[in-house]
């Protein structure tokens, strides 16, 4: 069984893995609602200031995304129930 174990370890290290490896960097706009990849066009929705970004700094989102001081776009978080 010991071996039954580590070749369990082994698969959900690389699946865990591949996972994060290709995670999209936090805040930075990939596509748009059209489809469009920026910097061919720019959506003044998720991106007010045009920057290919939705954090207020080209840094991305480091830690919480709630908020105007993180984020560009004005919403308001729904509090839970």
């Amino acid at each position: 069984m010991s071996n039954f174990y580590k070749f369990s370890f082994i698969i959900l290290a690389l699946i865990f893995e591949c996972k994060t490896s290709l995670a999209q960097t936090p805040g930075l706009i990939i596509r748009d609602g059209n489809g469009v990849i920026p910097p061919a066009t720019r959506s003044s929705v998720l991106d007010p200031n045009q920057d290919g970004w939705s954090s207020v700094t080209t840094a991305g989102f480091i830690g919480s995304d709630i908020g105007a001081a993180y984020s560009e776009i004005p919403y308001k978080p729904i509090p839970p129930l």
